[in-house]
């Protein structure tokens, strides 16, 4: 897992064998921007994308919660993720 540039934006996590990306969203982010971000790496580069919230994971609850519902993400991203980065493999080239 590691940072990844899907121009024009980078991923804060990007993990390869679910072709999936994590958010960390902290007190930078804005709903529309990150939900036009979302539609633009899902329509360009058919990438799942996860967000958890900066606030939440300094909590012990938080982090019970995402740990749990991130494992759902990844477990379900898994499923197709071969077919959706072999859609989009020739757009991202640096993978």
């Amino acid at each position: 897992m590691y940072e990844v540039p899907f121009p024009p934006y980078t991923v804060d996590i990007y993990v390869p064998n679910a072709h999936a990306a994590v958010e960390v969203d902290g007190p930078q982010h804005s709903n529309k921007r990150d939900r036009e971000r979302d539609d633009w790496l899902t329509g360009t580069y058919n990438l799942c994308v996860y967000h958890v919230t900066q606030r939440g994971w300094k909590t012990v609850a938080g982090r019970e919660y995402y740990r749990k519902h991130l494992w759902e993400f990844i477990t379900d991203a898994r499923a197709d993720a071969e077919e959706r980065f072999n859609e989009v493999r020739d757009r991202v080239p640096w993978l």
